[in-house]
């Protein structure tokens, strides 16, 4: 059977056979012009030759695709799978940062139990998002239970409640949980912290408190829509009725701080207690996030080598930012905004006040000559189309009194055009620097896109504004100071953009007259294994001690950043958007 199968495969590819190469039928015209037809065996032998191929492909296909090997392709498809995921490396464990938060000296059963200590957790926060929105709503909850003389519960990050340690995202292995330590230190994540009890980690908790002793409280009757300070003050006094040693808040029927109170003007009037209390006074990046700083002096390449150094704020670097806040919002036009929003009490003389932001011998310890700029892509190409939709604003602490630029589209609330009446400012033109009639917006979803998701074009005009604006303003300052800083020359760029994206951005920036250009990018391939999973929190640490920021105020990192750089002591000035 073999050698006849053989035999016919033979046949079919004989050299006499003209069939497999006749693949248009040959013809040819006489002297006239008129073109003489092919024979009749040619025409017969067409369709022919084309069902002997087709029966050869059947029988090539019948030939390799046997049952044995489709077997063998469905079992290799998994290993590939698995191969490929694990191509992209093994996560950290972080057993070391577990130990360290182990060790803290709060966790000491029999001293707390002499201590007295009380114990505030809130069980139902928030996981599975990103980094920013947890650690907001972390700071926030660490200074309720400040308020409430109780010792703040601290949990990980988690993004994932699965009981494994790793889970699957973009194809790739994370970290189901990461230790708070990881990213922050600080009060609200167990650093020393005057006159309450230190935050303890919730594994000490559920050792000191079991089930039986805990009291639970609802978040059910909250005034969740009351102005944030308010919000404070009910939590506060309900607790303050609560006796018990061990407390959690149950938020299954009303979550206690929600994305309402952050994404709008209602939590400003909680700052005055925030940047007074150590919470914010106290806050500092970890150890792991202050390490990878260093580890790119050559890329950031610091004039002032204090920057990478490890130095918590001090009480009177939030003096300075709370009086400048105090300040700028004395002068401010702004009459949508509340007296609470405005004022920032201090412990602090007020004849100190004028020169802790004129005279930069009171500056923290920056990047000096250096703007960091947050421009955020990917789902943004979405997310900002819908922010015009929604009529949103800024983000709450994106709309702080005192900082130089304003959102507003209110030009576009009645047509799509732009209104005659409107300035410059209010359509987003010279406030960019911006004089290209295309680069104008026109509609509203335009003017939203300009802030949000702008073009390499309108980001390299807005960049160079701001530039100009900030250098004529150091210019401009007391005669009287004792350090002057050099001009912006250098752009930090936090972003998730492409790579060929970043390079047409990259040489526009320089071809603009900025000397240094590098992103996170940059950054990250200098990282260990356990600092690329904290590499969102090292970006927010350069950007905050950059001379200049410009923000996405629709971005809670911008907003963050913006919040941590007035804790640190910057210029409220110093912090612009896109």
């Amino acid at each position: 059977m073999f050698a006849r199968l053989r035999g016919v495969l033979h046949a079919d590819h004989s050299p006499d056979d003209s069939d497999d190469y006749e693949l248009l039928l040959p013809s040819s015209s006489d002297s006239n012009g008129h073109v003489s037809q092919p024979s009749n065996g040619s025409i017969a032998s067409s369709p022919y030759a084309s069902r002997r191929r087709r029966t050869k492909l059947i029988k090539y296909i019948k030939h390799f695709c046997t049952l044995r090997r489709l077997l063998f392709a469905v079992a290799l498809v998994p290993i590939l799978l698995v191969a490929a995921v694990l191509w992209s490396g093994i996560p950290p464990d972080f057993k070391d940062v577990r130990e360290y938060e182990r060790r803290l000296p709060q966790h000491n059963g029999n001293d707390a139990m002499a201590r007295g200590d009380r114990y505030l957790r809130f069980p139902g926060h928030l996981w599975g998002h990103g980094l920013n929105n947890v650690l907001q709503e972390a700071l926030l909850m660490s200074y309720l239970a400040y308020e409430a003389n109780r010792s703040y519960v601290f949990e990980d990050y988690v993004w994932s409640h699965t009981p494994f340690s790793y889970t699957l995202y973009d194809f790739a292995l994370r970290p189901a949980r990461i230790p708070l330590n990881a990213f922050i230190s600080g009060p609200t994540a167990g650093g020393p912290m005057p006159d309450v009890a230190a935050a303890v980690s919730s594994s000490f908790f559920e050792k000191v408190c079991p089930k039986a002793s805990r009291k639970v409280i609802s978040s059910r009757d909250a005034p969740t829509d009351a102005e944030g300070s308010m919000l404070i003050k009910w939590w506060v006094d309900k607790l303050e009725t609560v006796p018990d040693r061990c407390v959690e808040v149950d938020s299954s029927e009303k979550v206690v701080f929600d994305r309402f109170l952050f994404g709008g003007p209602r939590i400003l009037s909680i700052l005055p207690g925030m940047f007074s209390s150590p919470i914010l006074s106290r806050f500092s990046w970890s150890p792991l996030v202050l390490s990878a700083i260093t580890r790119n002096f050559a890329v950031l390449r610091p004039q002032n080598l204090d920057v990478l150094l490890y130095s918590p704020h001090a009480g009177s670097r939030v003096f300075s930012a709370s009086s400048s806040l105090k300040q700028s919002a004395s002068t401010d036009d702004s009459s949508s905004t509340s007296e609470s929003h405005t004022s920032i009490s201090t412990s602090s003389s007020s004849s100190s006040s004028s020169s802790s932001t004129s005279d930069s011998s009171t500056y923290p310890p920056m990047f000096e000559g250096m703007l960091a700029v947050h421009i955020r892509r990917g789902d943004y190409k979405r997310h900002c189309p819908r922010l015009a939709q929604w009529h949103s604003n800024y983000m709450g602490i994106a709309q702080l009194p005192g900082l130089p630029d304003r959102f507003d589209p209110s030009s576009f609330d009645h047509d799509e055009g732009i209104a005659a009446s409107s300035t410059d400012d209010e359509v987003g033109n010279e406030r960019d620097g911006n004089t290209d009639p295309e680069d104008t917006p026109h509609t509203r979803e335009e003017y939203y896109l300009a802030h949000c998701l702008p073009s390499v074009s309108q980001i390299v005009k807005r960049l160079s504004a701001v530039r100009r604006e900030h250098n004529l303003q150091q210019q401009n300052q007391d005669t009287n100071m004792t350090l002057a800083l050099p001009p912006l020359s250098k752009v930090y760029v936090l972003t998730n953009g492409w790579s060929f994206w970043l390079s047409q951005l990259f040489e526009s920036l320089k071809a603009d007259g900025w000397e240094d250009v590098v992103s996170s990018f940059n950054v990250e391939g200098n990282l260990d294994r356990e600092q690329k999973y904290v590499g969102m929190a090292v970006d927010m640490a350069i950007a905050e001690r950059a001379e200049v920021f410009v923000g996405n105020g629709f971005s809670s990192l911008s907003a963050n950043i913006i919040l941590l750089r007035m804790a640190r002591g910057m210029d409220i000035r110093t912090n612009r958007f896109l």
